[in-house]
């Protein structure tokens, strides 16, 4: 992994002492908060493979361990540094599990370690699928009202999403990043799909 080299030689900024990045990634034996491992990739982080599919919740536990330990409160007698040190570990901790935790952001970021990153412009969607995306958004627009109907689109997105999801995991175990980057852009317009749904859900309990 990239990084490794720096990390090898990781020293403790408070007592000077060479820290192990599995035992002391977080906290040196000396028991303080350490500089946040900008050189490591979020799966490393947070003790993950480097692949589609991970465990959830073992991610969620590791999370909610962590934010306990490095939560502000635990700090506000410590030195100014120590106190900025956990607010920084804290907020990395944050962005790595959020990315990790949705097989949409964690499929981007893997995107990006392999340096292929989705850009935000449509020129790798196929314009046939763009246009089924267009009827879908109409076919929710014309529906927003009719809940049967909602239901009926909602089966059909959640469907796509979970046959994309199959597609990119395998993609992915395949080491086929240029089939996995095409479907996970199909996944980002799913996704978007089932978010506005959720917005029409929303407004129709308001209005009850």
């Amino acid at each position: 992994m990239s990084g490794s080299s720096a990390l090898a030689d990781r020293k403790c900024w408070k007592c000077g002492t060479a820290t192990n990045t599995e035992q002391e990634l977080f906290f040196c034996n000396c028991g303080v908060v350490q500089i946040v491992p900008s050189d490591m990739t979020f799966f490393q982080v947070m003790k993950c493979n480097e692949t589609f599919n991970i465990d959830v919740q073992l991610l969620s536990e590791l999370h909610k361990d962590l934010q306990r330990k490095l939560h502000p409160d635990r700090y506000s007698q410590k030195s100014k540094e120590e106190r900025l040190l956990a607010e920084q570990q804290s907020a990395f901790i944050n962005k790595a599990y959020n990315t990790l935790l949705k097989p949409l952001s964690r499929g981007l970021y893997l995107l990006e370690l392999h340096n292929d990153p989705i850009e935000e412009s449509n020129s790798d969607v196929d314009p046939e699928f763009l246009m089924e995306v267009m009827e879908v958004n109409e076919d929710i627009a014309e529906a927003s009202t009719d809940m049967d109907a909602l239901l009926k689109v909602e089966n059909i997105n959640s469907a796509k999403i979970n046959l994309c999801l199959k597609e990119i995991s395998k993609t992915f175990k395949d080491n086929d990043i240029p089939s996995a980057k095409r479907h996970l852009i199909k996944l980002k317009y799913f996704t978007n799909i089932d978010d506005k749904l959720k917005e029409v859900y929303r407004t129709m309990m308001d209005k009850h």
